[in-house]
């Protein structure tokens, strides 16, 4: 058992240790290109939030010509008011009844795209914050041939175990990102900051044959993208300025149902990369909770799970450090042990039953 824990280990290293040093090669694009740009935001029930973001995209120092278009998902609330108010475009589903079987985000998504006439097409998260260089560092990826660019998505900081699992979490995500584009095998993007094409979303037909799926619209659109125009039209704006923040969940329950929605599109994922990955970490994290469950039996099992552990968090933190140097973040450091003793469970859990049990997604139940 230890031996199977100390093979997976050394595989699951030499993945995060090779997307690290792919990641330390991403460099500013050229910079020379300020296309008009459609910005999209999915919203429902976002009244909250909607103003904080519309703000910080009224302020952008982006030179180029900027649309808004919020895409109301039948909200409750006073969101679309909202949007209204601040004189921006409002698209609400109610008005373009969905296809049957299609999910609600991607269908709104294609709404969003089809009003577009902007070369580029930016989607965002309704309760996201952008600094006022957003734009502009993410476009500076823009070159001939790209067709999506993947943005840096971090998790707001705050206090507490939920909080700093969310922060880790999220930074390792954006670690496989920019590590995969950066190596010319993507595998992983956020929808909360995302850019493509127009033209590649229409060549690709955009999210058809996945609309069935709630989740999955940003890497389902990436590695469409990415069969017909291929890696090097995908890039990762790895700058500080690029970075989206996003609101974390406020419990346990709530991280459960969102963690199980990300997973559920996993069935769908047949890139070789994405695939060696994902299962290289199932399997580490499965014999690491095997190995610990074990030692309840045979005592010195646990000495080899303890190695195992060490090794682990020695690794994950080598191979975050040159993305918490380059933006400059304050991560907390004693929150990621307990963090990722967490993650054993989590990973196995999540992993396996993402895709047989429903979950609860802005209110309604999904199968």
């Amino acid at each position: 058992m230890v031996g199977v824990v100390v093979l997976l280990l050394v595989a699951y290293s030499g993945l995060l240790l090779y997307y690290s040093h792919a990641w330390r090669k991403l460099t500013p694009g050229p910079g020379a290109a300020t296309p008009h740009v459609t910005v999209l935001i999915p919203a429902r029930n976002e009244a909250d939030h909607l103003p904080d973001l519309l703000h910080d995209l009224f302020h952008q120092s982006y030179p180029g010509h900027v649309d808004i278009i919020v895409l109301d998902d039948h909200s409750t609330d006073n969101t679309p008011a909202l949007a209204v108010e601040q004189g921006v475009q409002v698209i609400r589903l109610a008005d373009h009844p969905a296809p049957r079987h299609t999910a609600f985000k991607k269908h709104a998504l294609t709404l969003g795209v089809r009003a577009s006439t902007a070369p580029w097409v930016v989607a965002v998260d309704a309760d996201s914050r952008l600094g006022p260089e957003w734009l502009t560092a993410l476009m500076q990826q823009v070159a001939r041939g790209v067709h999506l660019i993947a943005g840096p998505v971090v998790m707001e900081p705050g206090k507490g175990l939920l909080r700093a699992f969310q922060q880790w979490d999220m930074l390792g995500m954006q670690l496989f990102t920019g590590g995969g584009i950066a190596s010319r095998h993507p595998m992983l993007v956020n929808g909360a900051n995302l850019a493509f094409t127009r033209e590649a979303f229409e060549k690709v037909d955009g999210f058809a044959g996945t609309t069935d799926k709630a989740s999955g619209d940003d890497i389902f659109l990436l590695h469409k993208i990415k069969a017909h125009f291929g890696a090097t039209a995908i890039r990762y704006a790895a700058e500080k300025e690029a970075i989206v923040t996003t609101r974390p969940v406020q419990t346990w329950h709530a991280l459960w149902h969102q963690r199980i929605r990300w997973a559920s599109k996993t069935t769908r994922m047949t890139d070789g990369a994405t695939f060696l990955l994902m299962g290289t970490a199932f399997l580490f994290h499965l014999a690491a909770l095997t190995a610990w469950v074990w030692g309840f039996v045979e005592w010195r099992v646990w000495i080899g799970f303890g190695v195992a552990m060490v090794g682990k968090y020695l690794v994950e933190r080598w191979a975050l450090s040159p993305i918490i140097s380059r933006w400059q973040m304050a991560m907390p450091w004693h929150w990621l042990p307990v963090s990722q003793l967490i993650y054993l469970p989590y990973v196995v859990l999540v992993g396996f039953l993402g895709n047989f049990i429903s979950y609860r997604w802005k209110g309604r139940k999904v199968q």
